[in-house]
């Protein structure tokens, strides 16, 4: 190991900058990771810059929509500029798909379901203290396929939506992609038609 970030690559060789990975946070308001802490923002720009540099700027890099922030970590500005003029590919996966796949991913809130509710109180300007105590009840008795259900229909796909359609430039030019499952086999399938 050289101390140096190395080009990361999906396994039909596909140049991918993973930013959340960069901002060790998945880049919403669960996205701290349990026990992590996010770099400071100087280490992550330097970390960024490095790996920007060894790309090769003749071939795609791939890397998801995001905000200009990930948790405390600001995206430079150029960066968001070039993502947001940039060709999109939309990836379209059922509702319980997405469910399951997320109650996979954090699994640390199950476990510490009032640490989840806690979380969930930065939601109340927008769905207020009604929606966040049926969220809580629904936690209470441990449904969370239909907590999750409701935080993407609710709140995340609508955001994600305004946000993408107001920012993206291309979105409606962009090539649709389903996915049935977020199995490693049907990810690799649709990244090998990339």
């Amino acid at each position: 190991a050289t101390g140096q970030p190395e080009i990361e690559t999906d396994a039909n060789g596909q140049q991918v900058l993973d930013l959340e990975n960069l901002a060790q946070h998945r880049g919403s308001v669960l996205g701290k990771l349990p026990e992590q802490a996010q770099p400071s923002q100087k280490l992550f720009d330097s970390t960024l810059l490095q790996m920007l540099q060894k790309f090769d700027v003749t071939r795609p890099v791939y890397v998801e929509a995001e905000s200009n922030k990930i948790g405390l970590i600001t995206l430079p500005s150029s960066l968001i500029a070039a993502m947001h003029a940039s060709e999109c590919l939309l990836v379209e996966t059922p509702l319980d798909t997405r469910v399951a796949g997320l109650i996979e991913d954090y699994q640390h809130y199950l476990k510490n379901p009032e640490q989840l509710i806690a979380h969930l109180q930065s939601l109340h300007r927008f769905h207020g203290a009604k929606q966040l105590e049926q969220w809580a009840e629904l936690i209470h008795t441990g449904d969370f396929h239909t907590l999750v259900a409701e935080l993407l229909t609710l709140h995340y796909d609508p955001s994600y939506l305004r946000a993408t359609s107001k920012h993206y430039k291309r979105l409606d030019a962009a090539r649709k992609i389903s996915l049935e499952n977020l199995s490693v086999d049907a990810l690799s399938k649709v990244a090998a038609t990339l």
